[in-house]
C-alpha cells in the first residue's frame, strides 16, 4: 500500500533538530503549524490542551533558561510552541499534551 510506504519513508527521514537559523517563520506557516496541532487526537476528544506560539526573542531566552538541561536550544530558534495541558478537563492531560 503506497500510503503505508509513504508513512514508513516519513518515519525513516524524521530527525530532531537542535540548531536553527535566524530566519523568521512566515505568519502563514505558523498558522499551518497551529492548525495541525489543533487537530491532534486527544483522549475522549477532550482537547485538554492550549497552544501558545512564542516568537519574542527575549521570551525564547527565558524559556531556554527555565530548566537546567534540555531547553537551551530554544534561545536560538525563531518560534516555539508551548503546549499547556488543562488538569480541569481530563486526568490524562499529560498524554494529550504529549
Amino acid at each position: 500500500d503506497s500510503t503505508m510506504e509513504s508513512f514508513n519513508e516519513l518515519m525513516m527521514r524524521r530527525r530532531s533538530s537542535r540548531k536553527f537559523t535566524a530566519e523568521p517563520i512566515a505568519p502563514d506557516q505558523v498558522q499551518e503549524l497551529l492548525k495541525a496541532a489543533l487537530v491532534a487526537p486527544t483522549s475522549k476528544n477532550a482537547h485538554s490542551w492550549q497552544f501558545v506560539a512564542v516568537e519574542d526573542r527575549e521570551m525564547l531566552g527565558r524559556l531556554a533558561a527555565c530548566r537546567k538541561m534540555g531547553c537551551s536550544f530554544l534561545s536560538g530558534c525563531a518560534l516555539a510552541v508551548v503546549v499547556m495541558g488543562d488538569v480541569t478537563v481530563t486526568d490524562v492531560w499529560v498524554e494529550d499534551a504529549s
